[in-house]
């Protein structure tokens, strides 16, 4: 998980000997890339540089369950499955596009670990034959979609609320999520504090540096009770291939350039010193 030249070779890739090849192929993979190299135990993030203490917290009980101690079934032979790791893609867009087989990359790094992917949000792919309705597929054993185009925070009601949540199968990813954008800042208020109360790590990425120190500040704005987990920084695994912003021609960006980290904030239950 060192970088995109790094994780090729390990993984057994064909050798790509263009940058153009490089390029394209980071473009189809930075966004389940960016997810297991965020919670990979060989990860970029270090503790006391990117990964905060608290940071530490979220992803050491989020590894609890991707790398469970290995129990033989009756038989000796089959290893016993592992509890589901829930992911919820909130706004949903290109990631929503990906062709289902790409995502198998997330699952080879986590081979005892079945995954849940949910993709939520008004640009998630629409139900076939059913518009506007959510839809389950599977692609195998460890790999089930969920599609909801509903906005989170209707979403969030709808199964249930917080009582829903478990901060050791749960982790929530926004990719280039707009906060500080003018028509979306509002909308998201409410479905960003729903997924703080989750008290779930929460990590979202920004397309440059201005755009993700935009969403911080419109966050930091927002909303005051959370804890920083992963300091911003440059992302390892963003597309290497430069795309052109379609609202304005003139500034080129790349997708999941930066990363940063929070979580709904913990507070440690102390016991009054007796006189």
């Amino acid at each position: 998980m060192a970088n995109w030249d790094v994780f090729f070779y390990t993984r057994g890739f064909p050798s790509m000997d263009t940058e153009r090849s490089m390029r394209h192929v980071s473009k189809l993979l930075t966004h389940p890339i960016t997810i297991a190299s965020t919670l990979h135990q060989s990860s970029p993030f270090k503790v006391g540089k990117e990964l905060t203490p608290e940071g530490l917290r979220s992803i050491a009980a989020l590894r609890t369950t991707l790398y469970p101690r290995e129990e033989l079934a009756k038989d000796g032979v089959t290893l016993l499955p592992t509890d589901t790791i829930r992911i919820f893609l909130v706004g949903a867009r290109a990631e929503a596009s990906l062709p289902p087989h790409i995502w198998l990359q997330l699952a080879h790094l986590f081979p005892q670990t079945p995954f849940h992917i949910h993709f939520i949000g008004p640009d998630a792919i629409p139900s076939k034959g059913v518009p506007n309705k959510p839809f389950s597929t599977s692609l195998d054993a460890r790999l089930t979609f969920t599609y909801d185009p509903s906005f989170y925070h209707q979403y969030h009601e709808r199964i249930g609320g917080t009582t829903h949540f478990d901060p050791y199968r749960d982790v929530f990813f926004l990719f280039s999520p707009g906060f500080a954008h003018p028509l979306t800042r509002n909308g998201w208020r409410s479905s960003v504090a729903n997924m703080l109360e989750t008290k779930c790590a929460v990590f979202v990425t920004g397309f440059d540096e201005e755009d993700m120190k935009g969403d911080m500040a419109a966050f930091e704005k927002s909303h005051e009770e959370f804890d920083w987990i992963l300091k911003p920084g440059e992302n390892v695994f963003r597309s290497l291939k430069r795309d052109v912003n379609l609202e304005d021609l003139r500034h080129q960006i790349f997708a999941n350039w930066g990363i940063w980290g929070v979580r709904g904030k913990r507070y440690e239950v102390t016991q009054p010193d007796e006189e």
